[in-house]
């Protein structure tokens, strides 16, 4: 038969071993929760000391990436970028470097894309003011699956840090929208195709084949007076589309022909 005071020892074994389990449960929920609100800041990558000899070794394998890289070696520079990487080196510029390579390694890996953006995102959360990080992601944003808002908002904060580029980061990011709205016109989406050449219109008033895309889209809505407006628009801002469409793309003859009857 158990005594009061063992009954009172067991007691208190149960509850010290409930105080421990309920403050490890506490750091977990507190550890998740941080995680949870890590998309737009990732904490700081862990300092690694190194020594003299480790940043030699490191460095070499920095240059001899970019070397493969200038050469267009661009998987034999992403292994490079890898080792560097794997040693230690954490710094905004590797990751823009091996972004790079991957973006222009895009022929071989289906992937490499998607690397990209990632690695352009880690440089840009090192090292948010690099205008040119903002606007290579914005170029991977594109070609990964076509994340055109993304793109956009890159190019945005690209021309917001780098002035002086904004019209090439506005004029690129324009054309690409301009293929996007191909695509949905020709997959008979007619409304997206719209919606992405009033965002080029945004960027680049400039662009006469957003204007030649957006009236297209429009006739087949049936909204013949806005696609005729369109179309003018676009010939006014380059006679090419009159020389290259006017007589070879089916859409637009029709377009003429109905216009012609009204």
């Amino acid at each position: 038969m158990r005594t009061p005071f063992k009954i009172l020892g067991g007691l208190i074994l149960i509850a010290f071993a409930f105080a421990i389990w309920g403050h490890i449960e506490s750091e977990r929920t507190k550890e998740t929760h941080s995680v949870g609100n890590a998309t737009k800041a990732r904490p700081a990558e862990k300092i690694i000391v190194l020594t003299p000899e480790e940043e030699k070794i490191i460095d070499t394998h920095y240059k001899v990436g970019v070397a493969h890289y200038q050469k267009g070696e661009y998987q034999k520079a992403v292994e490079q970028f890898n080792k560097a990487i794997e040693l230690g080196r954490r710094d905004a510029d590797i990751y823009f470097q091996r972004g790079k390579a991957h973006f222009n390694n895009r022929g071989i890996f289906r992937s490499s894309y998607a690397e990209a953006r990632k690695d352009f995102e880690r440089s840009i959360q090192l090292n948010p003011k690099n205008a040119e990080a903002y606007f290579w992601c914005a170029k991977a944003c594109v070609e990964d699956g076509g994340r055109y808002d993304e793109a956009i908002a890159r190019c945005r904060k690209a021309a917001e840090l780098n002035p002086n580029g904004t019209g090439e980061y506005f004029a690129w990011c324009a054309k690409e929208l301009v293929k996007g709205s191909e695509d949905r016109y020709r997959k008979k989406r007619y409304d997206e195709a719209i919606t992405l050449c009033n965002k080029a219109t945004q960027l680049d008033p400039s662009n006469a084949y957003a204007y030649g895309w957006r009236g297209k889209a429009y006739f087949q809505k049936s909204q013949h007076d806005i696609a005729r407006r369109e179309l003018d628009k676009a010939v006014e801002l380059d006679s090419r589309i009159e020389r290259d469409w006017f007589s070879k793309d089916a859409d637009v003859k029709l377009m003429l022909e109905v216009f012609r009857g009204q």
